[in-house]
């Protein structure tokens, strides 16, 4: 009978990172059931900086709520297509749970990217490095809603609730750049995205190339996360999306997001 700490030692976000970790040290597989992964992941947190190093493999610091987080992480891994049951070693009894293993979704998820949809609060933490002046609350329930829709494979639901966030950021947007440039704000969404790009056109070479190049692009790459369920009258239209699509969507958000960042503090700095 294993005999677990009595104190919890990780959070929620440290239980995500860990099991990350731990499906990136093994490929081939993992097993919940096999007899190393308390200790496995016990190293993994140690490596991590999370709790300090016991010097002996006797001493257990995790408690068993802190192991059963890492448990449910690896469920939602499971339920959103990173994990699959079945080990990669021919064994006999390593086809079926516990054995799990990474999809070809998974390898690409887990191993090629600094924002990944399938963890909320990551995506959400690492946008919010940059973009806290525009991304407010509102902003925000909206991405986590639409991260959401996307785990469970709701993928229309997750591509209109990320247009919302995007509306709702680009009218914070609006109203900041005012301050420094003239926008007439009078008319509908669409209209005003349209003066934005009149308002700019002559303030163009004055900007840093890394934001005044193909400005009128990635502009209305940002506008198009509002109007891929919307007409041009931003009444609500039904699209099909598939799982790759929305993928490519989310991943892509945060680039162009940057992008307006970067566009207001230049002239806040400027000023």
């Amino acid at each position: 009978m294993m005999l677990y700490s009595k104190e919890d030692k990780l959070n929620d976000n440290q239980a995500k990172k860990i099991v990350k970790e731990l499906i990136k040290q093994n490929k081939s597989g993992i097993n919940i059931n096999s007899d190393n992964f308390y200790s496995t992941l016990q190293r993994t947190a140690i490596n991590l900086g999370y709790i300090e190093d016991p010097h002996s493999m006797h001493t257990n610091i995790l408690s068993h709520d802190d192991e059963m987080k890492c448990i449910d992480e690896i469920w939602n891994y499971v339920l959103t297509g990173i994990l699959s049951p079945g080990g990669k070693k021919n064994y006999r009894d390593s086809k079926f749970f516990p054995h799990l293993h990474l999809t070809e979704l998974g390898k690409y998820l887990i191993e090629n990217q600094d924002y990944d949809p399938y963890s909320s609060d990551i995506y959400l933490n690492k946008l919010m490095e940059l973009n806290s002046d525009l991304v407010d609350d509102v902003a925000q329930t909206f991405l986590l809603e639409s991260l959401r829709s996307f785990k469970l494979n709701c993928y229309f639901g997750s591509v209109v609730l990320l247009g919302m966030c995007a509306e709702t950021i680009f009218m914070h947007f609006i109203v900041d750049l005012k301050k420094f440039v003239k926008i007439d704000m009078s008319h509908t969404i669409s209209t005003t995205f349209k003066n934005l790009l009149e308002s700019l056109k002559p303030l163009k070479k004055e900007l840093p190339s890394n934001i005044g190049q193909n400005l009128e692009l990635w502009l209305s790459e940002f506008f198009n996360y509002i109007r891929q369920t919307r007409n041009e009258f931003h009444q609500p239209i039904v699209n099909n999306f598939s799982h790759e699509e929305v993928n490519g969507i989310i991943l892509r958000f945060p680039t162009h997001l940057d992008k307006l960042t970067c566009l207001l503090s230049y002239f806040k700095n400027k000023k």
